[in-house]
């Protein structure tokens, strides 16, 4: 028994890495697939066999060969099944599921849970379990700097005084043991329901933190332990077996007391594999940040109130129409004035107004003469202008002054921005890239998504160091020919004619969805098309959605599909509503901001702010401009409205996380006979996480 310290010494090396970066190892040891590990044991098992089954060299003892042989098999176990990979030492300092729980044992205490005294003893008992176990080793670990390596048999009589500890370890019958796999159970399910119970109040802003990979580490901080547990208790009985004096090969694998111990481990291995994957798959955590006013874009100009002289409306300067642009010939409308189009014109007589140059805005406020101040009269950074009314000799007319809703024509000016891009924005595909993070970015007088990208590795995990924002194009407007055009990289004097509605737009519809990377896929691409169900051909109200390209990448072996084999997919709802913004005020103004849509897959329609508010000079609702990233794949984005009543709010990007637990292999095929387990469809027998999509459609990316 003597022997059992020596083992343990040389285990204190394996166990003192961090149990964070163990993510894969040589020997190709799924720590997601139960019946992998159980294959560990009984490898495991079989080299302790093969040790007993050796004949002795003669040069030393059997009894010290033996010893030496045992310790020498741990030895490996350190250097080839728990190797520490360059990218695993990234995430090895990070505690986020443990922050988490305490944000959410936080948010607990204020919405007054009756779980949050549960939510802390687990978390507390789990703690301790660790404490427990790291204490025991460092008991071990104090001794290294004495020469017990030296003569190996003298470690035996060491074994007597540390035997009573053992029991933490052994997967006997000892309180922590025996009751850690409920523990983190119930931890599970506590975390799953109150996420999703007050999923609308408790949104985890403004970070980077993915839930599901934070609990997955922690699951694997679980597993391994469980995993050492083991080694211990199989070589610890071997190496008492040698110390005793037994040296029957049955006796030390055969015996009950392994079996026991194996049947034990595998039965509790798979409990925190069918916990973590059940919270995995039924709990809704989504990546958004939240203060939006901070960093954020806009259409400038693009739908704007506009003062304009009654007799400048109209091409031959005629007052006689009252600003109805309703009753006018168009061919009789003026858009020589920088409108494409006039809208929700009326007549506001003499008017005095703060105009602006070199902004977004045109006027930072007006008013009429009897007293109607539209806008906020505080001040004026700009001159003040008066247009009174005039009348007209020639139609005796009174010549007034219009308020019109104006729809900007592009110019190449950089407080005019008037477009929506529709270029495709993907990863580098050949060389395992996916998108990891997404964002809106004013560039060339447009607005467009840009995407981040990164390597993906084993496990969902990504290379830190190879995580990019993915360039975006050159475009400029040309405003002799009034068109966009992409610049060529190789040649500055060449350059290609972008197609309105294919490869920009300007939009007035958009839609709110959440789009899902289908099981065995990954996220390589973001693009907006139109809505391919209701599109009209030069229609000015077509909607515009959110689309995604995925690419199939077998996980396992970290293989990604080709581009042959990626398909752009979006979501189609037949019986879409209006989210109506009610005279929305700049949404900078706003004292919070919220996700504010109650209803299902909504539309918003682009418009000017409010008249009386903000003198509507903003075209409403902005975008944020904020980053929202991960360090794990994609399960998928949405677009979503955070706002308040009475303002105009952000178009807004969020991430849902992707669902690692249909990588988890929960069944032992020893117990489905004449069944082939299908690792990627495990857990198939639980509803998605998430909303399906309807309609799931398949899209050529030349298709609109």
């Amino acid at each position: 028994m003597k022997a059992i310290n020596a083992f343990i010494i040389i285990l204190i090396i394996l166990i003192q890495r961090d149990v964070n970066s163990i993510i894969i190892n040589r020997h190709n040891w799924d720590f997601d697939d139960i019946n992998s590990l159980e294959q560990l044991i009984d490898a495991i098992n079989g080299d302790i066999k093969t040790i007993f089954k050796a004949e002795g060299s003669g040069k030393e003892n059997i009894v010290t060969e033996r010893i030496r042989a045992l310790m020498t098999s741990m030895r490996s176990y350190e250097r080839n099944w728990f190797p520490k990979t360059p990218y695993t030492a990234q995430y090895s300092k990070r505690k986020d599921f443990i922050n988490f729980v305490d944000k959410l044992e936080h948010f607990q205490v204020k919405v007054n849970s009756a779980k949050v005294i549960y939510l802390h003893g687990h978390v507390k008992d789990l703690e301790h379990h660790f404490h427990m176990v790291n204490h025991f080793i460092q008991v071990f670990a104090d001794k290294r700097n004495n020469d017990y390596f030296t003569r190996p048999r003298d470690v035996c009589s060491l074994a007597s005084a540390y035997i009573p500890l053992f029991g933490i370890l052994h997967l006997t019958e000892h309180k922590h043991s025996t009751k850690i796999h409920e523990i983190y159970d119930g931890l599970m399910k506590i975390v799953s329901s109150e996420l999703n119970l007050h999923r609308k109040k408790f949104t985890d802003c403004d970070s980077d933190f993915s839930f599901r990979l934070s609990l997955y580490n922690y699951y694997r901080r679980i597993i391994v332990m469980h995993i050492k547990k083991y080694i211990l208790a199989a070589f610890t009985s071997a190496l008492n077996s040698v110390c005793t004096g037994v040296h029957s090969i049955n006796a030390v694998i055969d015996n009950e007391e392994l079996k026991h111990i194996k049947h034990r481990f595998v039965n509790q291995a798979a409990h925190y594999m069918r916990a973590t994957a059940h919270t995995l798959k039924h709990t809704q955590h989504f990546i958004i940040y939240c203060d939006h006013h901070i960093e954020y874009i806009e259409l400038e100009k693009m739908i704007q109130t506009f003062i304009v002289k009654e007799s400048e409306l109209s091409v031959d300067n005629i007052c006689n129409h009252n600003c109805d642009i309703r009753s006018m010939d168009k061919n009789n409308i003026n858009f020589n004035l920088g409108c494409t189009n006039y809208s929700d014109c009326f007549k506001l007589g003499n008017i005095e107004f703060c105009e602006l140059s070199s902004k977004s805005r045109r006027y930072e406020w007006f008013a009429d003469s009897n007293g109607n101040i539209f806008g906020d009269n505080r001040n004026c950074s700009g001159k003040i202008v008066s247009l009174e009314s005039k009348f007209q000799l020639e139609t005796v007319n009174t010549c007034d002054n219009c308020v019109c809703t104006c729809l900007a024509e592009p110019q190449h000016n950089e407080h005019v921005t008037a477009a929506l891009s529709f270029r495709e924005q993907t990863s580098d595909i050949s060389n395992n890239m996916v998108v990891v993070g997404i964002k809106f970015v004013k560039k060339d007088f447009m607005i467009h998504v840009q995407i981040a990208e990164g390597l993906i590795l084993p496990r969902q995990y990504l290379n830190l160091n190879e995580i990019s924002w993915v360039p975006l194009e050159n475009i400029t407007y040309d405003e002799d020919k009034k068109g966009y055009y992409l610049l060529n990289e190789d040649n500055e004097n060449s350059k290609t004619r972008l197609t309105l509605d294919s490869d920009y737009t300007h939009p007035k519809i958009m839609n709110l969805d959440n789009l899902m990377v289908p099981s065995g896929y990954v996220m390589t691409g973001v693009r907006f098309r139109f809505e391919k169900e209701t599109y009209v051909p030069g229609a000015i109200d077509n909607r515009v959605q959110l689309q995604i390209r995925v690419t199939p990448f077998d996980f396992v072996n970290q293989v990604m599909g080709s581009l042959d084999n990626s398909r752009w997919i979006t979501t189609h709802h037949p019986n879409r509503k209006e989210f109506v913004l009610i005279l929305p005020d700049n949404p900078t103004k706003a004292p919070t901001n919220f996700q504010d849509n109650p209803m299902v897959h909504p539309f918003i329609k682009f418009r000017a702010s409010d008249v009386k508010k903000d003198a509507g000079q903003s075209t409403v609702p902005f975008f944020s401009a904020q980053k929202v990233s991960t360090y794990t794949s994609l399960g998928g984005i949405g677009l979503i409205h955070f706002g308040h009543y009475g303002y105009g709010g952000f178009f807004v990007f969020k991430i849902l996380e992707l669902d690692i637990s249909q990588y988890m292999n929960v069944h032992l095929a020893r117990e489905h006979k004449g069944a082939v387990v299908n690792k990627r469809n495990v857990t198939d027998d639980v509803n998605h996480v998430f909303e399906q999509q309807t309609d799931l459609t398949f899209e050529n990316s030349n298709k609109v």
